[in-house]
């Protein structure tokens, strides 16, 4: 530990810069190898384990430490090259290691994670997950942290500690997705010409090439509620899990077109004002007139 300080004073330093210049610039050479060693080892190893047809997740999870353990491996050997007892290092790392502990919890509490979501498996790489507020589908599960690529085409880091410890939902894990749709229209609306243009939508939907509706399950077209300015349809419907945000916006679309083809109102909120000319406030302090104005 001693020896260990005593390296770090101005005038060993400068003292062993001078005695290992030689063995600085073969470190530097060293290094470059080393980089390109390895680029050529992780394209070996990802191509060893697509042949053996190992999960993505997994993989991803071993390549990242894969990485680390090397990067360790290599600093100890240079440390060592140059003369340095390791053994103090060694040492010096330990006594420090306690409260690094104390210090990095999180970030062992990120590798415990890691672990928990190889063994578990609540999504792999290839899922799509939301995660808060995040949507977006699982590129790499890695030592410390998960990656997603949202549809924004944004990346986002996730520690595995967090994701381990939060609620998180998996939107392809199951083949197929219900698509939950409410529809607002107008009282004035006939209810079974809507019925009858909904379910005119989701036939020509089943039956077109890219088949985005299933027929089984079947749809399920009804009044979910009376709102105060609409009634309110609903509309489930099952699609493949790769197809849902497409579907969710073509029907949105096709909806939209043909109420107005049809004539169907869908409202807006409204708001009745009543004006009064000295008539008299009833119990909520609303002045009512026989003269009213929307």
């Amino acid at each position: 530990m001693k020896d260990f300080q005593k390296f770090f004073e101005w005038k060993n330093l400068s003292q062993f810069l001078q005695t290992n210049l030689l063995k600085i610039a073969i470190i530097i050479v060293a290094l470059k190898i080393s980089g390109m060693l390895k680029k050529y080892v992780d394209k070996l190893l990802k191509s060893i384990m697509e042949k053996a047809k190992m999960d993505k997740s997994i993989s991803s999870f071993l390549m990242s430490a894969f990485s680390i353990l090397y990067y360790v491996a290599l600093t100890y050997t240079l440390i060592g090259f140059l003369g340095i007892d390791v053994s103090s290092i060694s040492a010096f790392l330990g006594a420090a290691g306690i409260v690094l502990g104390f210090a990095f919890k999180e970030t062992l509490g990120n590798i415990c994670g890691g672990l928990i979501i190889l063994t578990f498996k609540p999504f792999r790489v290839g899922h799509m997950i939301e995660y808060k507020n995040y949507i977006g589908e699982v590129k790499s599960i890695e030592l410390f942290y998960t990656r997603i690529k949202t549809p924004q085409n944004e990346q986002v880091i996730i520690p595995n500690g967090m994701i381990t410890s939060n609620e998180l939902r998996n939107m392809t894990k199951e083949k197929v997705r219900r698509l939950d749709l409410k529809i607002g229209v107008s009282y004035r609306s006939d209810i079974l010409k809507v019925k009858n243009v909904l379910r005119e939508i989701i036939d020509e939907e089943i039956r077109g090439q890219e088949k985005l509706i299933l027929k089984s399950p079947e749809p399920t077209i009804g009044v979910l509620s009376l709102a105060e300015s609409a009634v309110i349809f609903c509309v489930y419907m099952y699609t493949k899990s790769e197809n849902y945000f497409n579907l969710q916006l073509r029907m949105n679309e096709r909806i939209k077109i043909k109420f107005d083809e049809n004539n169907i109102e869908i409202p807006y909120p409204q708001m009745d004002v009543h004006i009064s000319r000295g008539g008299e406030k009833n119990a909520c302090g609303i002045i009512y007139e026989s003269e009213n104005k929307r």
